[in-house]
């Protein structure tokens, strides 16, 4: 009789110990959709940051133009911003690997061209690549081994009443630093939240690699 009653309690023990199947299976679903919804609002929130950090680029993209003063001579500048990603348009949502590539791979080839203004055929320039923006200040840093100037290229919107841009005046105000910063900080932020969509002047700071002094301009949009 104790054999049988202690068979008894052992089979009752180990049914009731057997996790049930279904409710197994049930709490899993409802991991996996946990899972499944957080890695979704994440690939969410990137996509968002990817589309911010695209208005830069857009709002950038394009060729300006203007003159540079060296010394006694007069140089004319063109710099061209080339973004490296085209924008995602698709209903689709996105792996959070295809979101980060695409956040890792944005940047802007840039392309710096130099010649005289009196008309000469003879230009000097340079080509960089994955030159990458600074968004906080709204700056980007073009620079390479092969070539012999570093450009900071910032966002820039000037006075429209004031067209001579080297006047004695225009050239302080040019070379005021922490102003252009600040500025271009500022036109960053609204570009960044798309209160602008586009900018159509650069400030430009160009440091040769073999002369100490340094040189500054401001350059217009030449194309739509």
């Amino acid at each position: 009789m104790k054999i049988l009653l202690l068979v008894i309690s052992v089979v009752l023990f180990t049914a009731c110990g057997k996790p049930d199947a279904n409710n197994l299976e049930e709490k899993t679903q409802r991991e996996l959709q946990v899972e499944n919804g957080n890695l979704e609002r994440k690939a969410q929130t990137l996509e968002s940051d990817l589309r911010r950090k695209q208005n830069f680029f857009i709002a950038l993209e394009g060729t300006f133009e203007g003159n540079l003063p060296v010394g006694d001579k007069e140089f004319k500048t063109r710099i061209t911003l080339i973004p490296s990603l085209p924008i995602y348009n698709s209903n689709r949502v996105r792996t959070l690997e295809e979101i980060t590539a695409d956040l890792n791979n944005l940047f802007f080839t840039v392309q710096a061209t130099h010649w005289n203004s009196k008309g000469s055929a003879v230009a000097s320039g340079c080509i960089f690549s994955q030159a990458r923006p600074d968004f906080l200040n709204g700056q980007t840093i073009a620079t390479g081994e092969n070539c012999a100037n570093v450009y900071r290229i910032s966002m820039y919107e000037s006075n429209p009443k004031e067209d001579a841009l080297l006047d004695e005046v225009s050239i302080e105000s040019l070379n005021n630093f922490p102003e252009i910063l600040a500025h271009s900080q500022n036109l960053s932020i609204k570009v960044l939240n798309k209160e602008l969509n586009r900018i159509d002047q650069i400030h430009v700071v160009i440091q040769p690699t073999l002369v100490a002094k340094t040189f500054t301009t401001v350059l217009k949009r030449v194309n739509p």
